[in-house]
Formats: C-alpha cells, sequence, structure tokens
C-alpha cells in the first residue's frame, strides 16, 4: 500500500497482487494492473500516461485519473464516492458507477466500447463518445454530449438532463432525455 505523498512514474508500475494507493498524487507514465488482480484507490490523484487495466479498479474514496489513457479491466466507483475523469480517454472497460463520475468544465472525457452503468454522472464538461459506447441506469447531468459519426451511444434506463446532446451518430434509447 502506498499512502499520502507524492509518487513519480517515469517508468511502469506493474500491479501484480491487490494493492491500494491512498492519499496520493501519481504522476504516471505507464500503471499496469494484472490480471485478476485489485487496484484501490482512496483519495488519489492519477495524472498522465496510460493506465492498463487487465484487472480492476475499486474506487473507495474520492479519486481522479486525469489527462491519461485507461484501457481494459472493470472499474468500480463505490455509492457516495467519484471518480473524476478530465480530460482522460476510455476504452474497453466496464465502469460500475454505484457513486459518481465526473468531468469537470472545460475538461472531455472520450469513450470507446466502455459500458458505463449504474450511478450518477456529473459531466459539466464534454463526454465524446468516439466509439460504440453503453450507458445504462445512470442519472446524466448533462451539459455537452457528442456522439461521433458512425459511432453508437446506447441507453438504458438512463436519464439525461440539461444541456446539449449532438448526435453525429446512432443514439439507440430505452431512457429520458430532458
Amino acid at each position: 500500500a502506498l499512502n499520502g505523498g507524492a509518487i513519480s512514474n517515469l517508468g511502469t508500475i506493474d500491479i501484480i497482487g491487490d494493492s491500494s494507493i491512498s492519499n496520493d498524487a501519481l504522476s504516471n507514465t505507464q500503471l499496469t494492473i494484472d490480471g485478476g488482480k485489485t487496484l484501490t484507490l482512496s483519495g488519489t490523484i492519477v495524472t498522465g500516461g496510460t493506465v492498463t487495466d487487465n484487472g480492476s479498479i475499486h474506487v473507495i474514496g474520492d479519486s481522479a485519473i486525469n489527462s491519461a489513457a485507461v484501457n481494459g479491466g472493470q472499474v468500480t466507483v463505490d455509492p457516495t464516492r467519484t471518480l473524476t475523469l478530465d480530460n482522460t480517454t476510455v476504452t474497453g472497460t466496464t465502469i460500475a458507477d454505484n457513486g459518481t463520475v465526473r468531468v469537470d468544465g472545460g475538461k472531455t472525457l472520450n469513450l470507446s466500447g466502455v459500458l458505463l452503468s449504474g450511478g450518477a454522472i456529473s459531466n459539466a464538461g464534454l463526454i465524446d463518445i468516439i466509439g460504440d459506447s453503453s450507458i445504462s441506469n445512470d442519472a446524466v447531468s448533462n451539459t455537452q454530449l457528442t456522439i461521433d459519426g458512425g459511432k453508437t451511444l446506447t441507453l438504458s434506463g438512463t436519464i439525461v438532463t440539461g444541456g446539449t446532446v449532438t448526435d453525429n451518430a446512432i443514439v439507440r434509447h430505452n431512457a429520458i432525455v430532458q
């Protein structure tokens, strides 16, 4: 377990066993979570680089993965907790947001091949669907949601409130857009 400081990763951090990072600021190049392993985040900000998630990331305290690429795996956000994803691209990942996924004003979250479900999405910036993705059983407070040409966003049991939805492609929905 790493706790309470600054971590400067200029190489690779490889999570080969269940591990946690708490109350840290991680300046990242490459963070890899091995298959079947869990990285637990609490009060942690990961900035930059690539997060290769072959296992799972469990957010038990408000945390952020900013200006990064998150690839694969499972991300779980606990109830009453927030995961901020500012200027981040998430690809091929399942996100169970039992708490809140947040995008701050003036920031972008790109989604491609993402299955996002279960809680709240607080979007004060831009969520850009750059690859087929789905949002299920979520409440989205929205500023700007854009679906790129040739891509599909599937909404199921989701309420999108406010802002603008720019549909350059296909939105399949069983949802409420207000």
